[in-house]
Parts: C-alpha cells; sequence; structure tokens
C-alpha cells in the first residue's frame, strides 16, 4: 500500500510522517548499534489524528524520543549506575512494546483461552498440569530474567572450583555464593514484568505531570493566558535546574537540592523577595504533590535566604531640595 501523505500544507517535525494513515515517530539506529539491537530503524505510532498540529505532534512524539535515547544508551553501556530512573522507565516501556504487552496485560484475572491463544500458548497448561502462575508468565514473556541467576550459579560454581584448588574451607575466602548483578537491560526487563503482572495499572507520574496536575486544579488551563504565562515561567526555571524526573523516595533530595541552587542564583540578579515569589506557585505545586505521595512527604520549604536589608539613604536637606526644585525645566 502507498504511503498516505500528509494534508495538503501540513508540516511535520522531524522524524515524524504519517504511514498508512496513521502517525508516526520513525528514526534511524546507528550502524554500529544497530546489530546489536537487531533492527536499523526505531518506530512507534502515535496516539494522533493525522490532522494534528505541529506543536501537538511534537508534543506526542516526546515520550518516544525519550526512549529512542534510551534504547541508544543501553545499547552503550549496560552499568545501571549510568541511568536515570526516567530512562529505566522509558526502556522499560521499550520491553513492554517488544512483548507486544501493556500496562496489566499479564495480571491473572486477564490470563484466559482468548489471551493464551491470542499469544500462541494454547496447551501450556495442559502440559504444566496447572494454572499459569505469575512468575510463568514473567518467564514466558521476559526469558533473559534467568541470566543473572545462571550467572550467578556459574560464577558460584568457578568459586568453589578455585576455593578447592587453593585449598580453602567453605568458610575462608570467597565463601558464599556469588550476589546476581543484573545489566541495565536485564533490570528494564525486570521493570517491564513487574508493570505486566501488576494487578493496577500504575502509569510513572514526573514532576511535570504533576505540574501540570496542579495547572488543572488552580484552573490555569489558558496556555495563552497572561497569568499562566508568568507563572509557567516560573516553573520552567525550576524545572532546567531539577530536570524532569519520574518521582521516586530519591526525588525529594533532588528537589531540595534544586531549590536552593534556584535561590542562590536568583538572589545574585533579584530582590530576595523577589526570588521568594517567584518560587511561590513552584512550592504550591510540589506541596500538593507531597501530600498526595503514600507515604506522604514532608513539605517542602523555601531554602534559608540571606538577611535582606534595605540600604540606608541620607534624608535630604531644605537647601538640597530647593536646588533640586529650582533647577526643573532647566537645560
Amino acid at each position: 500500500m502507498a504511503k498516505k501523505k500528509a494534508p495538503s500544507g501540513q508540516r511535520w517535525p522531524r522524524n515524524i510522517s504519517v504511514n498508512m494513515g496513521r502517525v508516526r515517530f520513525r528514526k534511524s539506529i546507528p550502524p554500529d548499534l544497530a546489530i546489536a539491537y537487531g533492527k536499523d530503524v526505531f518506530q512507534e505510532y502515535l496516539p494522533l489524528a493525522t490532522s494534528a498540529s505541529f506543536e501537538e505532534a511534537y508534543e506526542a512524539a516526546k515520550p518516544a524520543r525519550v526512549r529512542y535515547d534510551a534504547l541508544l544508551k543501553s545499547l552503550k553501556n549496560s552499568s545501571i549506575d549510568a541511568f536515570a530512573e526516567n530512562e529505566l522507565e522509558a526502556l522499560a516501556a521499550n520491553y513492554l512494546k517488544k512483548a507486544n504487552l501493556k500496562p496489566s496485560d499479564l495480571a491473572l484475572h486477564n490470563i484466559g483461552p482468548a489471551f493464551l491463544k491470542r499469544h500462541g500458548l494454547e496447551g501450556v497448561e495442559s502440559s504444566l498440569g496447572r494454572k499459569l502462575n505469575t512468575d510463568d508468565l514473567k518467564l514466558l514473556f521476559f526469558p533473559n530474567l534467568l541470566n543473572p541467576i545462571i550467572r550467578s550459579r556459574e560464577e558460584t560454581a568457578s568459586f568453589q572450583k578455585l576455593r578447592k584448588e587453593l585449598g580453602l574451607s567453605e568458610t575462608g575466602l570467597f565463601s558464599g555464593d556469588c550476589k546476581p548483578t543484573p545489566t541495565i537491560q536485564e533490570l528494564a526487563q525486570y521493570r517491564a514484568a513487574e508493570i505486566a503482572t501488576s494487578m493496577k495499572s500504575k502509569q510513572p507520574k514526573t514532576l511535570s505531570w504533576w505540574w501540570n496536575d496542579y495547572l488543572n486544579h488552580r484552573g490555569l488551563t489558558d496556555p495563552d493566558d497572561r497569568d499562566t504565562k508568568r507563572i509557567q515561567g516560573y516553573w520552567d526555571r525550576f524545572i532546567l535546574l531539577a530536570g524532569d524526573h519520574i518521582v521516586t523516595e530519591e526525588t525529594q533530595q533532588i528537589i531540595d537540592d534544586a531549590l536552593e541552587e534556584q535561590v542562590e542564583y536568583r538572589i545574585k540578579e533579584v530582590a530576595v523577595s523577589t526570588a521568594k515569589r517567584e518560587l511561590s506557585e513552584v512550592m504550591a505545586a510540589l506541596n500538593r504533590m507531597a501530600r498526595k505521595q503514600r507515604p506522604r512527604w514532608s513539605p517542602f520549604i523555601v531554602p534559608e535566604t540571606p538577611r535582606h536589608t534595605e540600604k540606608e539613604r541620607a534624608p535630604l536637606s531644605v537647601t538640597c531640595m530647593s536646588s533640586k526644585k529650582s533647577g526643573l525645566g532647566h537645560a
């Protein structure tokens, strides 16, 4: 079927196009990484009508861009320490998509004859002699979850052989089993398996998600409104320092650090009172988020600022005032 063209005059952001009547994000995988990925192109179809505007398409493609960037990073670096929480979530979303699953698809109440047939698993339960459980489903759809355990057993056997060759006792050097250390890809698959088997679909929320939720709560839904633009500017300054993270327990420290950094930076440019005023809406949004966490977080507070005193000015003398008045109107 021929590729459907965009409406006349329609302009799409880079890497976004219409294919067979659907809007998609499509970007090449660098040649040196394509072999490891198994494909030379990354693509996702976007939940967007072909009549969407340039701006709507750009916004809709943001999650796909994040997943693309996280994928490339994972192909270059397998160390868990090199990845932020939102990058891990993006990789997990990629593995869900690759397994043709959505959040909660593997929850036990969704497993029935229709599901088994759709995924080519008819007869599996007969072979097992029992119903599939959550662990079965995780391993069927994400078989690489076993890799860290297999490596651990192999390493343990290697250490046991070494101890025997060195004549060491079982309780001596190198005693105990090796702990499995997963790669970032394996950890992302574990996260994907958890999302897929969860009874309740729980979409991870970012700081920006909570900010938009706050704006809706305040009724500030018109992006062209003057007050909304002003308030949005305050948030943009904060998020530039904090970074947009998926909210976890560690996010509390990130927020506190960003608040301190912003105050320290702004009081060099504006009065202390102005720096505090600019943070008022940001603090309101953050504390609304803190109240809704389970368990609740402690309220965020404006960081301590230097004591601000107005510079004293010497009062004008009567003579000085008279001379100023007499000088009015003269060149």
